[in-house]
């Protein structure tokens, strides 16, 4: 189980749910494309903000940091 500390769209509409501290000295970041949006029947960056969480995937290091990357909701659960 995991809180997250903040949430971020970028000019892409790329979400990005950061966990542990804000961005950007996030320990762990939660990624969703703006593809993968329609995917969602919520809007992630304000239903997930400060909520505790549970994602499922495979966890990659991207820029030494490291991250999920979630297409659908169903990988992400509440807690």
């Amino acid at each position: 189980m995991c809180k997250s500390a903040g949430t971020f769209k970028t000019k892409n509409n790329t979400i990005m749910l950061n966990f542990g501290k804000p961005y950007p000295e996030q320990t762990f970041t939660v990624v969703i494309f703006a593809q993968n949006l329609t995917n969602f029947s919520y809007v992630p960056e304000t239903f997930l903000k400060n909520k505790e969480i549970c994602v499922t995937g495979k966890v990659k290091l991207y820029k030494g940091s490291p991250e999920i990357i979630v297409k659908k909701e169903e990988e992400i659960q509440l807690e």
